[in-house]
């Protein structure tokens, strides 16, 4: 079911990443560190396409997902991922 999910990152319309934002932040708390760490590779690239928005409209919502994952799965790991896209990993310094 978290795979498909994250497919609906790639939709345009606002409501739909939003439902996916409000997901995401639900299985922050129910699965345990080992499986978010095998979604980290999939979750963090897609989180980082939104945090520019041109808006700023999710970019809050997606800053509290990135805090709680990097207290959940350490820093190291997700910093890996996002320094692939260096651009966006500089919005939330």
């Amino acid at each position: 079911v978290v795979s498909t999910i994250l497919l609906f990152f790639g939709q345009k319309p606002r409501e739909i990443i939003k439902s996916v934002l409000g997901f995401v932040t639900v299985i922050l708390v129910v699965l345990s560190k080992d499986e978010m760490t095998s979604l980290l590779p999939e979750l963090v690239p897609h989180l980082l396409n939104w945090a520019h928005d041109s808006k700023n409209y999710f970019r809050m919502k997606i800053r509290v997902v990135l805090e709680r994952l990097i207290r959940k799965c350490r820093y190291d790991g997700i910093y890996e991922l996002a320094s692939n896209d260096s651009k966006h990993i500089e919005t939330f310094r």
